[in-house]
């Protein structure tokens, strides 16, 4: 991908009956203070992109301000400006866990790791802005309770 990152439009279409039924998804810009931060944030990290906070009913997103074409890029943006644990030479946290247990762990907790640490930070971490637009609670089905769940059997 070279020095930055891209996503691209897709280059294949969905053939005339599948588009017949799907429906567009029909998004408004997200003007709260969080999305406002991040893509400021984003911009004075050399962003460039198509697209805008959006919100489609209760999920958050981006949407393309403009029609897309297959083969656009969407995105790009330097790498600077994404958490590329690659480029750590060592645990980030010391805080928190040690070398040892930081060089045996995945990629994903070494990740959740990172961000726990950069959330401690408060508004001193550079990944705050960031950070602030992550959601607080994610519905798992191992934390559903079970007459949620119904019958299963």
């Amino acid at each position: 991908m070279g020095r930055s990152a891209r996503l691209l439009a897709p280059r294949r279409r969905p053939g005339a009956a599948a588009r017949a039924t799907m429906e567009p998804a029909r998004g408004r810009m997200d003007r709260g203070r969080a999305a406002e931060d991040f893509f400021n944030w984003l911009g004075d990290a050399g962003f460039d992109g198509a697209i805008v906070p959006a919100t489609f009913g209760s999920l958050r997103g981006v949407m393309a301000v403009s029609p897309v074409a297959a083969g656009d890029t969407l995105v790009s943006f330097p790498r600077r400006a994404t958490l590329d644990l690659r480029a750590l030479s060592s645990c980030p946290c010391s805080e928190l866990v040690d070398a040892q247990f930081w060089e045996a762990s995945p990629w994903y907790l070494q990740l959740a790791l990172l961000l726990v640490a950069e959330e401690a930070k408060g508004s001193a971490s550079r990944w705050a802005p960031y950070i602030s637009g992550l959601p607080r609670e994610v519905a798992l089905p191992v934390a559903w309770d079970p007459a949620d769940l119904g019958d299963v059997s």
